[in-house]
């Protein structure tokens, strides 16, 4: 934590408060840097989350219960994919094994199957 080396913060709590963070909440309301956060997030309209699965209790269990204690609007839908394999293998970049070429997988299996697996 900056100012007291002797506290830290929890990755994810920081990772995902960047959600509205990045729209401009807490630039001030009203104000025009808070635009897209009204927009996007503050308004009447869905609030969607695409994300991998190995991440999916931190956006259904952390996150939501972030914004509650805020004040925030929850997010109205989730949609969690499954992890892209290779061989039979998650492709990682940690495991190693994220040395595919997608230009390849393009020409395997079609632009638009490319498309759907990758973020």
């Amino acid at each position: 934590m900056p100012g007291d080396d002797s506290q830290v913060i929890y990755v994810w709590f920081d990772a995902l408060c960047n959600y509205v963070t990045a729209l401009g909440y807490g630039s001030g309301a009203g104000s025009d840097d808070d635009a897209a956060y009204r927009r996007f997030w503050a308004g009447d309209g869905r609030r969607l989350h695409l994300l991998g699965k190995g991440v999916l209790r931190f956006h259904a269990v952390y996150w939501p219960a972030m914004l509650l204690s805020s004040g925030q609007p929850l997010p109205t839908d989730i949609f969690v994919h499954d992890y892209l394999t290779t061989g039979g293998r998650k492709i990682s970049k940690s495991a190693g094994s994220a040395d595919c070429d997608p230009a390849a997988l393009a020409a395997a299996y079609g632009a638009d199957a490319v498309r759907w697996w990758l973020p």
